[in-house]
């Protein structure tokens, strides 16, 4: 979604380019941001739709309205500027990532041995494993 606003005659728009497993991608005042749901914990677990609804008010003004959220750009620029943010939904975010990373590894770890055991053994996985 692209919102187009016009500031000292210059064009300033904002628009979501992206919505990852680790955070958001930004496009605001024709420059792109990473939000990171560490630094941006109030984005995780949300809709999509709710994300791609952001308005740009007043050239720097970031308002997400289904969200409640308001950031200023320089929020994006520098956020260790502003360390407050909810500590329950930041840790949330955090312990989120750490399980959806371990079911990765678990994924993989199993796909690894069974390809292991086929190799050596020169018999199906599920052969191997009964």
């Amino acid at each position: 979604m692209k919102v187009k606003s016009s500031q000292d005659g210059k064009s300033i728009s904002v628009s979501v380019e992206n919505v990852t497993t680790l955070g958001i991608w930004l496009f605001a005042g024709g420059k792109e941001y990473f939000l990171s749901y560490i630094d941006f914990p109030y984005f995780n677990e949300q809709t999509l739709g709710s994300i791609q609804d952001v308005k740009l008010l007043h050239g720097t003004h970031l308002y997400w309205p289904r969200l409640d959220v308001d950031l200023e750009l320089d929020n994006l620029i520098n956020p260790q500027k502003y360390p407050l943010k909810s500590r329950n939904v930041a840790r949330a975010a955090v312990e989120e990532r750490g399980k959806y990373l371990e079911k990765r590894a678990k994924r993989a770890g199993r796909a690894k041995f069974k390809k292991a055991l086929k190799n050596i053994a020169n018999v199906e996985p599920d052969e191997a494993e009964k």
